[in-house]
């Protein structure tokens, strides 16, 4: 599934408002965006605008942010920042 395809908003997974991430949505699914608990009604049409926006309201709000996980295409993931301690 194409990027022209999908659109992408931030919300608190599981509505753990501590937490923001990202989702991707296919447009023709649009009406299950009200299944996830959306940080607001911003959508975006490009990944790296709704991580970029998603990562912003986690430092201002200071949430915890986790890395995208496309529901589409593994390859649209975002990486694990790792660290071994």
């Amino acid at each position: 599934m194409g990027e022209s395809e999908t659109f992408y908003f931030v919300i608190h997974p599981k509505g753990d408002r501590s937490v923001v991430t990202v989702i991707d949505l296919a447009i023709c699914m649009r009406y299950e965006r009200s299944d996830w608990m959306a940080v607001n009604d911003e959508d975006f049409y490009g990944r790296d605008e709704a991580i970029e926006h998603a990562r912003a309201l986690a430092e201002k709000y200071k949430l915890r942010y986790e890395p995208f996980e496309s529901r589409y295409d593994s390859q649209l993931n975002e990486p694990y920042n790792l660290t071994l301690d």
